[in-house]
């Protein structure tokens, strides 16, 4: 998955997706655009700090149904 689709499976901005991962708008846009250009190892460091944001935000669960089957019996 690249930097655009992950930053759209969380509906994050390109300002809120940079502000997350602690570099300037201008930064994370050229990062987001040309991938095959940048500097791979920030690249890399930049996609684990959005995938740990989604991991780390509920917020993408709003207006979903969650399903859940089996071993319920803690719930």
């Amino acid at each position: 998955m690249n930097l655009k689709e992950l930053r759209k499976n969380c509906n994050l901005t390109q300002q809120t997706a940079a502000e997350i991962v602690g570099v300037s708008l201008r930064t994370y846009v050229s990062y987001e655009n040309d991938e095959m250009s940048a500097d791979q190892l920030k690249l890399e460091r930049i996609c684990q700090k959005l995938s740990e944001y989604a991991s780390n935000n509920t917020s993408i669960l709003n207006n979903k149904v969650l399903l859940i089957t089996g071993g319920t019996g803690s719930f």
